[in-house]
């Protein structure tokens, strides 16, 4: 049984989405001495290592997900909801309560992995480039507009995920700042958050950005394919009129 290569791409991703979202309350605050916590609680890690156990679990989870679920809308959703849950679940286990790390990130990795999905199941419909009674004119005209709208909206998507992430990059310093005291406590804050960042945008890198990759190189692959089609039966030409 082959392996399903965009299956197993956005597992991994779900898969880093879930360590992300807890590896930080687990251990990225253990430094931090002047953290804010609410009154009467302390950072309590009560699974300790065992926390980032699940995380293969979510993308194994993730992988059988995608290949079987055939209902397009349910596999969106059920993709969401098994990183967000999956990590909800550990917020009894990551004190102080409640956790805004753990609640807001495994939202933007979900997003992420299901906007994957999405374009994945969304492929351009390319079978008229193989029928006769279309002239190459109109092929290429309509090819054009297909590359055109996925192209622009790959430069949207794209440019929109930039100035969120660079936006919160540049908030980074600032916020370290305020939940810290010393310089190694904000030192290792801040490297945190970039880690975290780091991270999110290998996931949108290696889902998003390489589902748009993929239908746009084979949107061009089309085209060649029209021209050479175009070229053979001019080459024809001659011999049918002889």
């Amino acid at each position: 049984m082959s392996i399903d290569q965009f299956a197993l791409r956005t597992a991994i991703a779900n898969a880093i989405g879930y360590f992300t979202s807890v590896w930080f309350p687990t251990y990225g605050v253990t430094f931090l001495k002047h953290f804010p916590l609410p009154p009467n609680q302390e950072f309590n890690f009560l699974l300790g290592n065992y926390i980032l156990v699940p995380a293969p679990l979510v993308g194994y989870l993730s992988y059988k997900l995608i290949i079987n679920e055939q209902d397009p809308k349910r596999r969106y959703f059920l993709n969401f909801f098994l990183v967000v849950v999956s990590c909800y679940l550990t917020l009894p286990f990551c004190l102080p309560i409640p956790n805004y790390w753990i609640l807001s990130v495994p939202i933007c990795f979900a997003i992420i992995t299901t906007a994957a999905i999405v374009i994945h199941d969304h492929e351009p419909n390319l079978d008229y480039i193989n029928d006769p009674s279309i002239s190459e004119p109109v092929k290429l005209t309509k090819i054009g507009l297909e590359y055109d709208i996925w192209f622009k909206l790959f430069l949207a998507i794209l440019t929109g995920y930039s100035v969120v992430a660079v936006s919160y990059y540049a908030k980074v310093p600032e916020f370290a700042g305020l939940m810290t005291e010393t310089r190694y406590e904000h030192w290792n804050l801040f490297s945190s958050f970039v880690f975290a960042i780091c991270l999110n945008t290998i996931v949108f890198l290696g889902t998003v950005c390489l589902e748009f990759i993929e239908r746009i190189v084979s949107i061009k692959d089309a085209v060649g394919k029209i021209k050479k089609q175009d070229d053979v039966a001019q080459s024809e030409q001659p011999r049918e009129i002889a």
